[in-house]
Order: structure tokens, then C-alpha cells, then sequence
């Protein structure tokens, strides 16, 4: 599932991270040089409220588990994308 930055606490309340990786995609006039786990830091309240809904929780700092006891790690599951004008997508 793709979405915008500004959007990123929807596209969290709907998807399902244990079924479905996140792309965020940062606007290209945003810092050319992110810090990947400083910006996923950011929303790491709303990825961990997505895991526990979806009946999974948080064991570490960028690690969480599923019903099934599943281990994931939270940067795997969301990533970003950043985003310049030549290489949007056309159907966007």
C-alpha cells in the first residue's frame, strides 16, 4: 500500500502491516538525506497501535511479534519513497 506523508496516520488506522508493507512517499522538496529510523520514529505510536490491533504487539524497539508469534521487524514493514517529479508514478 502506497501513501502520501501527510497521509501516513490514515493509511496506518487502515491497513493491516502484518498483511501489507507501507511505502510513505516523501516529497522530493523534503532533506535529499533522511535518517530512515528517525523519520519511522516519528510514527512509531501509530505503526504500534496498527501491530496491537492486528493482534500483535511490540517486544524491542523495532521489533513486534503477530498472534502467531511471528517475529517482524517494524522497518521492514514500512518504508519510504522518496518521491521527485521523473519518477512518479504515471497513474498516480
Amino acid at each position: 500500500m502506497k501513501t502520501q506523508l501527510k497521509d501516513i496516520k490514515q493509511a496506518l488506522e487502515k491497513c493491516n502491516l502484518f498483511k501489507e508493507k507501507l511505502i510513505v512517499i516523501y516529497p522530493a522538496e523534503d532533506p535529499l538525506f533522511l535518517d530512515y529510523e528517525d523519520e519511522l520514529w516519528k510514527f512509531m505510536g501509530s505503526i504500534e497501535a496498527n501491530i496491537e490491533r492486528n493482534g500483535g504487539y511490540m517486544i524491542d524497539k523495532w521489533q513486534c511479534v503477530d498472534a502467531q508469534q511471528n517475529l517482524y521487524d517494524v522497518r521492514g514493514m514500512v518504508s519510504i519513497k522518496i518521491e521527485y517529479d521523473d519518477t512518479k508514478d504515471k497513474d498516480e
